[in-house]
Order: C-alpha cells, then structure tokens, then sequence
C-alpha cells in the first residue's frame, strides 16, 4: 500500500500492470483491425474499453503504434511488479479516478481535470506533473 493510498481502495502493481496491458494490447488490436479493415465495426470494442478504461480512447489517438507495443512490452517483463514503469500508477490511478468522477460528475468542473487533481493527490505530485505522466505531450498521431 502507497503513502497516500486509501485503506478501502487497495492498489496492486501487479494486478495494474496485468489490466494495462490488457488495455494497451487491445489499443494496438484496435488499431490494427482499423488500418487492415478486419473489424467491420468497431465501436462495441470502443465502447467496452472506454467503460473499463474511462480516457484510453485518447490514447489510441495519441500514442503511435511504436508506443503502444512498447507499453505492452514493458508491462509483459516479469520483473513488472518490482520495477514499474514511471507511468504505469499515475495512469491505472486517473483511469480508476475517472471512473469515479463520471460515476458522480460535478456540475461545472470536467470530470477528467476532477480526476487528475485527485490522481495528484494521491501520488503527492502537483497537477502538472500528474498530466505529464498522464497525457504525453506531442501532437496527436492519426489513425487509419
């Protein structure tokens, strides 16, 4: 358990890697059945990833194939759990943050900036430093 961890919100490593790499392979698949055409419609995929990963959708615009399958990579070693990748918590958290934002929205505020400054705050860094690990910061890859 992190510092800054809630006792009713227990967070693995392990089990953070293991649901992002399950996101990460289905990112690359959906892009490679949109580049090869294999996938006649994808939006009940869009959909099913968007409910479990709130905000992975703008992933799939911005991180570039090369990306995607390093992300897998990464989070496939077994040595994962001992040695994450710098990302890997800020991005598993503002996607459970999200989560609860959408579930209950506040009026006038953006769920994913309310999600962020939660996220921050339960890493201890400042927003910005939080939306840098979060959304990588280059301009936004197109897909086929």
């Amino acid at each position: 358990m992190t510092c800054t961890q809630e006792k009713n919100d227990p967070f693995s490593i392990a089990d953070a890697a293991r649901a992002m790499r399950e996101k990460y392979a289905e990112l690359a698949a959906l892009r490679q059945h949109a580049r090869d055409g294999t996938l006649p419609d994808p939006r009940p995929r869009l959909r099913a990833l968007a409910a479990r990963f709130p905000g992975a959708l703008r992933e799939l615009d911005q991180l570039t194939d090369d990306e995607l399958r390093a992300r897998v990579a990464a989070l496939g070693r077994p040595d994962v759990a001992s040695r994450p990748p710098p990302w890997l918590e800020p991005v598993a958290r503002y996607h459970a943050a999200l989560s609860r934002a959408l579930a209950t929205p506040t009026r006038g505020q953006r769920p994913s900036t309310r999600a962020l400054a939660e996220v921050a705050a339960e890493l201890g860094l400042d927003l910005a430093a939080t939306r840098a690990l979060v959304r990588p910061t280059r301009p936004a890859a197109r897909r086929p």
